[in-house]
């Protein structure tokens, strides 16, 4: 692995807008330098969020802060989720009388962040800087404090080959300039802060940066190896920089300024204009190779992607018009998108549909022939062209008085190698206007255009395959879980359709709650997973629909059919006459049947509790004379129970389900897309208050979909007309109890009243299986 430098970001202050500023970067300061198989992120502005597939290679992450000005920490919000559970060690120093840890969690905690870094299972670890050099891994880094407001660390890492600075935010005012030389003295590369002009340094120096003049000065008395201008104004474009740089490398060959995805090897060539070959008019171009890559990769929508490959190809040619077609498994090619910009169409897409019927895979039309080919097709001139049939261009040019000349068909294959659509462009045109053909050069960057557009289809076609069977294996588990027992029987389906037809409401009516696709499949996943934990649940317990366990049922109806024996015998040998045992038996099994209802009944009063505990304290007379009591201790116990059907211990086993959910969901690697499913799940027993379980979360910790599974999974739990242990409760009850535990400070009554307007019980697919029966004034709460 060479010694590099990637630049994931190269703005300072602000991230910039505009199509102008493309070729260097949008982003904010950050950079990946590797050393000797090693790499360290120094700064973590915007940029950071080109690092994703770095990252995911990477076991851990060491990040150098030079101070916690918001354009060199803002990237923290990206790259602690990117991180997933990898360790995070940040470093730096004390500014202003706080730590660096201090620093991070002003900005990546609340307020303004709704939790700190390790409230989201992130393992970070902070390094409070001292003066003394300090290594990770095979790497020295050495530190010089420079004099920017706020204050600021410059670094240097040393390897066993090469060396770099990074001097971010460098004022070179005071004599500082003097300990930047020593500071990096024969490094291979320094990364300097050249974000002013010298009018900009002498109307702003309090600003705390400096110039690119003072930079190629600095790097000469040092000797170092090569110099990259970074940390470009918001305000500079791509015209700007470009002029700058020329003239710059007039003056010192080994200077470059630096663009957002570019890689530097420690000491080798200097990218761009002098050491290059190629003109200003090719690196433009390359460098749009890069940001169009970007962009296609960050694309996860496909209607979308397919505007961006379109629109990339033909600005990177300067082509009049496109089209972009899909082979699809009937062998044919479909038109997805159509742009011709003399004739103003633009169709497919996102835009008007295309009516036109799909291509054969015929090799005289030029684009099915490049499809079966595999090859690039480019022809100068139709018009001279005998090789395809271009009778339909020659109608549409008749009819539209266009002139269709030049042809290139680029074909896109997926990452397996097979051909998954064309694209076609017409008509390239040079800086005036004029037709022309298209180059060799323009074959080759289309070609990479295709090449990255073909991996981005099927890496969203793979996504969207892994998202359906993801999604077909949790609902078969779901289905799984809810047969294990009638008295969970389609609970999480019924959630999930209430979930789904809440959110298309929000969607509707643009509500609060309204969810992008990825953050809907997140929810409803979460909702049919959230009691996945019921796996590890003993089914007695979760089918215990009354107070005495069938063991201890069993039992107690034993031992009142012997008590019945015993005085049948008793009688038999005139202990009793005939008419004392049957107003003895009477009152036996008047006494068994109280108890039967006692261990049915939804609630026990005072007086039913006192009389149970008097049977308990009472005892018979047993067939060999001894006194034995009527209730076991277990028994008793359990009738006992004052609502719900389970004792305390009992309880506690069904409410670790929760518990279970939550370790079952965090053990398991869930795509990014899908991150928030555990800490959703998990909760849906808690409460605002902080009086649920497993946790006792109070509001601030639980996030409004967290809140929206716990109101789903109560109504569903009341209203649910399968539930063979209890009536259900009609929907008006329902909601009236939800109310009540707004009102005791449980629930989040904006989300219920959201619910109850969008009427989701009546809108969803289930919707017949939601008890309108009469009002049932008390409910047992199995849950």
């Amino acid at each position: 692995m060479d010694d590099s430098i990637i630049f994931l970001g190269v703005r300072g202050s602000t991230p910039a807008n505009g199509e102008e500023f493309d070729a260097y970067g949008k982003h904010t300061s950050c950079y990946l330098v590797t050393l000797d198989g090693t790499s360290v992120m120094v700064d973590c502005g915007t940029g950071v969020q080109r690092a994703g597939a770095i990252l995911d290679e990477l076991p851990e992450l060491h990040l150098l802060i030079s101070h916690s000005h918001l354009d060199h920490i803002a990237g923290l919000f990206q790259l602690i989720p990117m991180m997933k559970q990898k360790p995070l060690h940040i470093y730096g120093n004390t500014f202003n009388g706080l730590t660096i840890e201090e620093q991070i969690k002003r900005l990546v905690g609340p307020p303004i962040w709704p939790v700190y870094p390790e409230e989201l299972d992130r393992e970070v670890h902070y390094h409070e800087l001292g003066p003394e050099p300090f290594s990770i891994g095979p790497i020295t880094v050495e530190t010089m404090k420079s004099n920017h407001p706020g204050g600021c660390t410059l670094y240097r890492l040393d390897g066993s080959r090469h060396s770099a600075v990074i001097a971010s935010d460098f004022n070179h005012d005071g004599g500082a300039d003097r300990k930047l030389i020593v500071f990096s003295q024969n490094t291979d590369l320094i990364v300097y802060d050249g974000s002013m002009t010298k009018a900009d340094y002498e109307n702003h120096s309090e600003w705390g940066h400096s110039t690119a003049e003072m930079g190629v000065e600095i790097a000469r008395k040092a000797g170092v190896g090569a110099i990259a201008i970074s940390h470009h104004s918001p305000f500079a474009t791509d015209q700007d920089l470009d002029v700058r740089e020329h003239e710059f490398r007039e003056k010192y060959p080994h200077l470059f300024f630096a663009y957002g995805g570019l890689r530097f090897v420690l000491g080798g060539r200097i990218p761009g204009f002098c050491n290059s070959g190629k003109d200003s008019g090719q690196l433009d171009k390359l460098r749009s190779l890069i940001n169009i890559s970007v962009r296609m990769n960050s694309e996860k929508d496909r209607t979308r992607l397919f505007e961006h490959i379109i629109r990339s190809a033909m600005e990177i040619t300067r082509a009049d018009g496109g089209t972009l077609y899909t082979l699809e498994r009937d062998n044919r090619l479909h038109f997805r998108i159509m742009i011709n910009k003399s004739l103003g169409v633009f169709k497919g897409g996102t835009k008007d549909p295309i009516n036109l019927p799909p291509v054969p895979l015929s090799p005289t039309n030029v684009c099915a022939a490049a499809a079966l080919s595999r090859k690039i097709i480019n022809i100068e001139d139709v018009s001279s062209s005998g090789s395809y049939d271009f009778s339909g261009p020659r109608k549409y040019d008749a009819m539209t008085g266009y002139r269709t000349r030049s042809v290139m068909v680029v074909p896109m294959e997926d990452i397996s190698g097979e051909v998954i659509g064309v694209l076609q462009l017409i008509n390239a045109l040079d800086p005036a206007g004029r037709l022309i053909s298209f180059t060799v050069q323009d074959e080759e960057m289309v070609n990479a255009i295709a090449s990255q557009a073909g991996v981005c289809i099927s890496n969203i076609a793979h996504e969207k395959n892994v998202t359906e069977l993801l999604n077909g294996f949790v609902r078969g588990i779901s289905a799984g879980l809810d047969a294990r027992t009638p008295y969970n029987a389609n609970h999480s389906r019924n959630m999930a359709e209430y979930c789904a037809a809440f959110l298309d409401y929000e969607e509707r009516t643009d509500g609060p709650y309204a969810m992008d696709e990825n953050g809907r499949q997140e929810l409803l996943m979460s909702v049919w997973l959230h009691d996945i934990g019921k796996l590890a649940t003993p089914i007695d317990v979760m089918d215990k629909s009354q107070r005495l366990t069938d063991k201890h049922f069993e039992k107690m109806t034993g031992r009142y059919h012997r008590r019945e024996l015993i005085l049948m015998l008793e009688t038999a040998k005139g202990m009793m006459t005939e008419t004392e045992m049957e107003a003895r038996k009477k009152e036996l099994w008047e006494e068994y049947e109280f108890l039967l209802e006692v261990n049915r009944a939804g609630y026990l009063s005072d007086d039913t509790i006192r009389r149970v505990r008097e049977i308990a304290s009472s005892d018979y007379r047993d067939a060999d004379g001894s006194m034995k009591p009527k209730l076991t201790k277990e028994e008793s116990r359990e009738l006992m129970i004052r609502k719900g059907t389970l004792t305390d211990e009992e309880r506690k086993i069904m409410q670790d389900h929760v518990v279970y959910t939550s370790r079952m969901l965090r053990a398991l690697n869930f795509p990014k897309n899908f991150r928030h499913v555990a800490s959703w799940a998990g909760t849906h027993h808690e409460f605002l208050d902080g009086s649920g379980y497993p946790n006792h979360l109070t509001a601030e910790s639980l996030s409004w979909p967290a809140r929206l599974i716990t109101i789903l999974d109560i109504f569903e739990a009341l209203t649910a007309a399968d539930r063979p242990y209890r009536d259900s409760m009609n929907v008006g009850r329902a909601l009236q109890i939800l109310e009540e535990m707004v009102s005791e400070g449980k629930l989040d009554g904006s989300i219920l009243k959201e619910y109850e307007k969008s009427e989701a019980w009546k809108n969803a697919d289930n919707a017949e299986k939601c008890s309108e029966n009469a009002e049932i004034e008390s409910w047992i709460t199995r849950k």
